[in-house]
């Protein structure tokens, strides 16, 4: 996982040209929620990708888009307690497409809020769980790099944590406003896999 999260750095401080294309968020969390399936089982934790009333698109390079959206169930899934239930939810909320992921473990001090974004920085709440300190950097950087964000929300009800990742609505060509607001069926299957970050220019 480190060696992971240092390249994903040295592409973003490389200054790696990002795609910008449609990208459907309801399928990308559906097929990212499915890689985590048996990590989740084996921790008692259930992964509840809720469907939305319709397809949810978001510009956006595929992979990093896929990439974030790992970080966040990755890190939902470190803090849940045993028994608890992961929620991945995309929508539209006003000219933005978003993506939350909310779970109930031990949540964010007020104080950290904006230190668990740093590199290498993490959370006094960790309950000894592992971790480098990288993944909710490179989430947020990843989200500024396509026009969007990364922010802790606050919670209605109880303990845990809440991150939503906004990104600009791009409907693919073809598609009107009606049809990207879901008001014509569900968003489709999954797909077999998400995408892989970008590599580097003549890398491996």
């Amino acid at each position: 996982n480190l060696a992971s999260e240092l390249l994903d750095l040295s592409r973003l401080d490389a200054g790696v040209e990002l795609r910008r294309e449609p990208v459907e968020l309801g399928e990308m969390s559906r097929a990212v929620g499915a890689e985590f399936a048996l990590r989740a089982r084996d921790r008692e934790v259930t992964i509840e990708v809720v469907p939305p009333t319709g397809p949810v698109w978001a510009a956006g390079d595929p992979g990093a888009v896929a990439r974030m959206v790992r970080i966040l169930i990755d890190n939902a899934l470190r803090f849940s307690p045993v028994c608890d239930t992961i929620r991945v939810n995309a929508g539209y909320h006003g000219d933005r497409a978003t993506l939350e992921v909310a779970d109930h473990g031990p949540g964010v001090p007020p104080e950290e809020r904006e230190l668990i974004f740093e590199r290498f920085q993490r959370g006094s709440r960790t309950g000894g769980e592992g971790g480098f300190g990288l993944g909710l950097a490179i989430a947020r950087e990843l989200a500024r790099r396509m026009g969007g964000e990364l922010e802790l929300a606050s919670r209605t009800e109880g303990r845990g944590a809440r991150f939503v990742l906004t990104l600009p609505i791009e409907m693919p060509r073809g598609r009107d406003d009606e049809d990207a607001h879901g008001e014509s069926g569900d968003a489709g299957d999954a797909p077999a896999e998400a995408p892989s970050m970008p590599e580097l220019p003549g890398g491996d």
